[in-house]
């Protein structure tokens, strides 16, 4: 049950994501520090996508050991 929940909660974040990167573009763009906040937050977003890819995996690979 806890690697559906990482994978599912990693799925609802992507909207999220995709409209904090929007906020940053337009917000960041008046005072000149736009690559630096995108650079920091897709690294975030990097590490929260790897974390749901190894449950992704672990919650496969259960259920794959477990009809055999």
């Amino acid at each position: 049950m806890g690697f559906l929940f990482i994978s599912s909660a990693v799925t609802v974040a992507v909207p999220f994501g995709i409209g904090r990167v929007i906020d940053i573009i337009y917000t960041s763009a008046k005072d000149g520090q736009m690559v630096e906040r995108l650079t920091r937050f897709c690294q975030i977003l990097f590490v929260i996508f790897i974390v749901g890819a190894i449950a992704n995996f672990g919650r496969i690979y259960l259920m794959q050991t477990s009809g055999s």
